[in-house]
């Protein structure tokens, strides 16, 4: 891409993107999908079950779900089918 290509979108699209990797990233370096697998779980007993920060857990999990990577009912996380499929071990 030369410098004359860019545009406000563009910009924005490839400054956002770093932050979409490095959420998923941290899900899978963390294993989160793994540890859901079939279950709906509330980041409080994620956190529990991962020895993690809940607050910290909270905002990349809602990442995750802004990502359609994950599903969230009321205060429960679970995996897509896509996630479930591709990310889980």
């Amino acid at each position: 891409m030369t410098h004359s290509s860019w545009t406000p979108a563009e910009l924005l699209k490839t400054s956002s993107s770093y932050w979409l990797s490095s959420a998923i990233h941290a899900g899978v370096k963390l294993d989160l999908f793994s540890s859901l697998g079939q279950d709906a779980l509330s980041a409080a007993d994620l956190a529990t079950r991962q020895q993690l920060n809940e607050r910290g857990l909270t905002m990349l999990l809602d990442a995750l779900v802004a990502l359609d990577l994950l599903k969230k009912t009321g205060t429960d996380y679970r995996n897509s089918s896509f996630s479930e499929e591709f990310l889980c071990s």
